[in-house]
């Protein structure tokens, strides 16, 4: 029996699946549905067809749309960048694992990983962000191409060590997702507990 359900929005506007536990007598053992759902697409019918616990993870900015699908369902914003998590996740557990960073992060000896030179880089960079108060894409970017002009560096030596301080992984989403989603403040507090 599976405690929830993820479904997107294809799935959701093609099939208007159920989703629920149709056996007689274990109805009330039907998963927690959680839907994808960046614009708020939704049919008359499907605002009869979930229950109000149905979680809908979207992205819009639509005002009307949110202020009338609230009574229907819980919306759970999230900003477009961490849909990148979601994207290729076909459960719960995908988006768990590629997002864990942001859930499980904890400070990693890298003396190994990263040079004296790579935590100079870091260091300038960590200086530059602090005059930054929110995570702007355009923003973020001006800055790693300012930092990799005045050190004299390609983007990944640039990228592989700031992805270690702020993931502690040398395997995860691009730069610019992982500041996204983690947010300027949490990148400043990573980057500091390596300084």
């Amino acid at each position: 029996m599976n405690d929830s359900i993820l479904v997107g929005q294809k799935t959701l506007l093609k099939d208007y699946p159920k989703l629920n536990c149709r056996i007689e007598g274990l109805s009330e053992h039907s998963p927690k549905i959680f839907f994808i759902n960046r614009n708020l697409n939704f049919s008359k019918k499907h605002l009869l067809l979930y229950p109000r616990s149905t979680v809908v993870f979207h992205s819009s900015k639509d005002s009307k749309k949110i202020s009338k699908y609230k009574k229907y369902f819980f919306l759970e914003k999230i900003e477009d960048n961490f849909l990148v998590f979601l994207n290729k996740a076909k459960t719960l557990e995908n988006i768990y694992e590629n997002a864990k960073f942001i859930f499980n992060y904890k400070k990693i000896e890298f003396n190994d990983l990263i040079s004296e030179n790579e935590k100079k880089t870091i260091q300038l960079f960590l200086q530059k962000i602090d005059k930054v108060s929110d995570s702007n894409v355009e923003k973020i970017k001006a800055i790693i191409d300012e930092v990799i002009v005045e050190e004299k560096i390609k983007f990944k030596d640039f990228g592989q060590p700031i992805r270690i301080v702020l993931t502690g992984t040398k395997f995860a989403p691009s730069i610019t997702d992982i500041i996204q989603s983690l947010g300027i403040d949490e990148v400043k507090r990573r980057i500091s507990l390596y300084l």
